[in-house]
C-alpha cells in the first residue's frame, strides 16, 4: 500500500513539474496584424505590422489614437509600403519602404512588372545598379485577395542588388505582406 502512494505521489508530482515546464517554457504566439510587410535578405529579417487604418479613403495606420503617415497599400496593381513614424525602436516596428508593381487583381503567381525598391533603415535593394549588370527579378504569389475585407495576402522571392553596399551580386530576399487593398 506505501508502494502504490508512493507511485501515485511520485506519478503526481512529475505530472505537475511537466506541466509547469512547458507553460513555462511555451513561447506565446505571434502577434498577428490586419497589415504586415516582412522580408529577409542577407540573414536578416525585417517587419512592420499594424491593425487600425484612419479609414478606406485615407488607409493610414492609426496608432495610439494617432493617425500616422505610414500605410501598407495595394493599388492600382502597386504595391506601397511606408513607414516612418513611430518605428525602428520598438518590437514589430522596423522603418521599411517597398515600391514594386504586380498588375493583378486574383490569386496566382506573377513576375512584379517593376521593382523600385525594398528596403529598411539603413539598407536597400533594388533591381539594378548599372548597365553592366543583370536585373533582378521578384516572383510574387498572391495567395488571397478580398475587395469586400479590403486586403490582399502575398508572399514574394526573388534576387536583388544591395544598394547601400553597391556589391555587384545579387542577393537572395523573401517575404510577405497582408495589404490593404483598394479595388479600381
Amino acid at each position: 500500500m506505501k508502494k502504490l502512494r508512493f507511485l501515485l505521489f511520485s506519478s503526481t508530482l512529475f505530472l505537475g513539474l511537466i506541466a509547469c515546464s512547458d507553460s513555462e517554457d511555451s513561447k506565446p504566439e505571434d502577434e498577428s496584424f490586419a497589415y504586415y510587410f516582412k522580408f529577409e535578405a542577407e540573414n536578416q529579417e525585417y517587419f512592420f505590422g499594424f491593425n487600425e487604418i484612419g479609414d478606406q479613403f485615407n488607409p493610414k495606420e492609426k496608432y495610439k489614437g494617432n493617425l500616422t503617415d505610414n500605410f501598407i497599400l495595394y493599388n492600382s496593381g502597386e504595391l506601397f509600403t511606408l513607414s516612418k513614424d513611430f518605428c525602428g525602436d520598438q518590437p514589430n516596428r522596423d522603418c521599411l519602404l517597398a515600391v514594386f508593381t504586380i498588375g493583378e487583381k486574383s490569386t496566382g503567381t506573377y513576375q512584379a512588372s517593376h521593382i523600385q525598391v525594398i528596403g529598411a533603415d539603413q539598407i536597400q535593394y533594388m533591381p539594378f545598379l548599372s548597365s553592366d549588370t543583370n536585373d533582378g527579378s521578384l516572383t510574387i504569389t498572391i495567395k488571397k485577395i478580398d475587395p469586400i475585407g479590403r486586403y490582399i495576402e502575398a508572399s514574394f522571392s526573388g534576387q536583388l542588388y544591395n544598394e547601400t553596399t553597391r556589391e555587384e551580386i545579387l542577393k537572395p530576399i523573401t517575404g510577405e505582406f497582408r495589404a490593404y487593398y483598394n479595388p479600381d
